[in-house]
């Protein structure tokens, strides 16, 4: 669970990037590495991309911060975590 102590960051060396239209990117959360996808839904309901845009990259820095935070609140899932519109 996310709680104020946690530190949690795109992990060192990598970017997120994009597959199929959903954000795939690594965070470390207190030492530990999550590969964590973000669903292009997301992007778009949140965090102002258009299907018709594709900017999902914009978007994703736009929602970065909470994008993260998000993550790192379901690290519980293990090192594969998928975000979907219900987990904002």
């Amino acid at each position: 669970m996310w709680t104020t102590d946690m530190t949690v960051n795109l992990a060192p060396g990598t970017a997120p990037f994009v597959v199929d239209g959903n954000v795939q990117f690594t965070i470390a959360v207190n030492g530990a590495y999550y590969r964590c996808t973000v669903a292009d839904e997301v992007l778009c309901r949140y965090f102002g991309d258009t299907r018709q845009s594709g900017n999902r990259l914009a978007a994703f820095e736009r929602g970065r911060e909470r994008i993260l935070a998000v993550a790192a609140a379901m690290t519980w899932r293990g090192p594969l975590i998928q975000l979907q519109s219900m987990d904002f």
